[in-house]
């Protein structure tokens, strides 16, 4: 079979535009500071977009930056379970993430107490049960949505645009998590390696899409 034309959002993200409907449900989560969102919408006008970030600090900025492009934004963190985490900062104001202590490159500086809800649970508060395309990008937690998604979910995902982030103390532990959803998710999805940053970012496409 051939390939699918890939099209790119950022230097980043990218997904199959054939697979996608006329007036798709787009969640990004970890959306800061909210180019993909910006450039969706310009797409997809139709679309229905959900921005989810982290923190609080990042958060007049995204609205910012999609104000104009009527975009539901949210401030949630992505977690094992429901309830409240630490947030560690750093100097990079787009690596933030509850894993932070835990890294050498990227000492943290703050941390702050934010809202976390597992990935059904924040699926169900926003109404979602259908999404043509979600994009993964929070500094290691996505394998908790991940995991959730490969235990089956009553959630619909056409699309994932992943990026992984295996580092520090946990790198052993989170690259073997993301072997194992890769082999979790091949039945139902088509695994598409990023041209663009490759390794560090996957696309997963439903197989009926394609």
């Amino acid at each position: 079979m051939k390939p699918p034309d890939l099209m790119q959002i950022d230097d980043y993200h990218f997904y199959v535009p054939a697979a996608l409907p006329g007036a798709p449900t787009i969640l990004h989560i970890g959306a800061y500071p909210g180019n993909c969102a910006h450039t969706l919408r310009a797409r997809y006008p139709r679309a229905r977009i959900i921005a989810v970030e982290v923190d609080p600090a990042n958060l007049n900025g995204l609205r910012k930056r999609v104000a104009q492009d009527s975009v539901d934004v949210h401030t949630i963190a992505v977690g094992d379970h429901d309830g409240s985490a630490l947030l560690y900062q750093c100097d990079n104001d787009t690596a933030h993430t509850i894993f932070n202590n835990e890294r050498t490159d990227l000492p943290f500086r703050s941390k702050v107490p934010v809202k976390m809800r597992r990935f059904s649970t924040m699926c169900a508060q926003l109404g979602l049960s259908d999404i043509d395309l979600l994009l993964l990008n929070c500094e290691g937690a996505e394998l908790y949505a991940l995991q959730e998604i490969c235990r089956g979910l009553a959630v619909r995902i056409g699309q994932m645009c992943v990026a992984w982030h295996c580092w520090a103390h946990h790198a052993l532990y989170q690259r073997a998590c993301r072997d194992d959803i890769i082999r979790s998710l091949c039945a139902s999805y088509t695994i598409i390696d990023s041209p663009y940053r490759p390794i560090h970012w996957t696309l997963f496409v439903r197989k009926d899409l394609l």
